[in-house]
């Protein structure tokens, strides 16, 4: 593995990193200024990490799509209606696999 390389790699793990302490973060049943601020910042730190690793990869996909960008609004939704893991899509998502394991083995 070259410099540039290893470089990337590193960044690219810690974009994903601070994406995965974010949605850990989100999680908690309850939030303080601390933990939003926390929130904040790894999201913040996510964007520069992923702005980074598309410039060094010269990929021409972007990570600005609407899940993601949902997440910019989520400290501004705590403060407004309390902690959200009764939003979280996790559950029903997990519901529909079973039906479209069938509909794959089914004639279509």
């Amino acid at each position: 593995m070259d410099g540039a390389t290893h470089v990337s790699f590193s960044k690219a793990i810690k974009a994903v990193r601070y994406l995965s302490d974010f949605c850990l973060m989100a999680q908690y049943p309850s939030h303080t200024q601390e933990t939003v601020t926390y929130m904040k910042n790894y999201l913040t730190k996510f964007h520069e990490y992923s702005a980074l690793v598309q410039d060094v990869v010269q990929c021409n996909s972007s990570f600005n799509f609407p899940k993601l960008h949902l997440l910019s609004h989520y400290a501004e939704q705590v403060f407004r209606f309390g902690s959200l893991p009764q939003y979280s899509t996790e559950i029903s998502e997990a519901m529909h696999k079973p039906l479209k394991d069938a509909y794959r083995r089914s004639n279509k």
